[in-house]
């Protein structure tokens, strides 16, 4: 199956009806770099809630605003996403915002940046968000607006295939 890159949406706008509960469905995610040479180690579901206290994420209250996921590694590439439900109080004021995020075997994160054909995929290489404006959302925007798509059913529909990540052709450090 080949790749197809993420189309993100620039100030996607919030969906038309309220979002009570945003449910991802057990998956296995296929991560596509473009080098050989570079294997992804670890991959991450970044949950933010703005307002904790309105957000249960599988039945159990967030301790603060960010949750990381660390998804389970079953091959080369390929990491297993568990089921994930995310359900929002009634009347909430808050969002919720997702991105999926990888960490490099053979480059440390603090370095990983210089490897990245496209900035916007170190911080995430797909993201979602219930809203994208009040309380919280600056200190959301730096790891969710980079290829933030505009509904859940398209952040699920990335998640569905192989993920790209385009990578530069800087030479890795040696290894000494």
């Amino acid at each position: 199956m080949a790749c197809q890159p993420v189309v993100p949406v620039e100030g996607a706008p919030p969906p038309s009806a309220p979002v009570e509960s945003l449910a991802l469905e057990p998956r296995l995610l296929e991560l596509v770099p473009s080098r050989d040479d570079l294997t992804v180690a670890t991959a991450v579901l970044s949950v933010f809630a703005s307002r904790p206290d309105e957000v249960r994420i599988d039945g159990d209250a967030p301790r603060e605003r960010w949750t990381l996921l660390e998804l389970e590694r079953v091959g080369r590439n390929r990491f297993a996403l568990p089921p994930v439900r995310v359900d929002l109080a009634p009347g909430h004021a808050g969002f919720v915002a997702l991105s999926l995020k990888v960490w490099f075997a053979e480059v440390g994160n603090q370095h990983d940046a210089l490897f990245y054909a496209r900035g916007d995929d170190r911080y995430a290489l797909v993201a979602f968000a219930t809203r994208a404006e009040g309380p919280g959302w600056e200190e959301a925007r730096p790891r969710f607006s980079q290829n933030r798509v505009a509904t859940l059913e398209a952040f699920q529909a990335v998640l569905a295939r192989p993920i790209p990540i385009a990578l530069n052709d800087r030479p890795l450090p040696d290894a000494r």
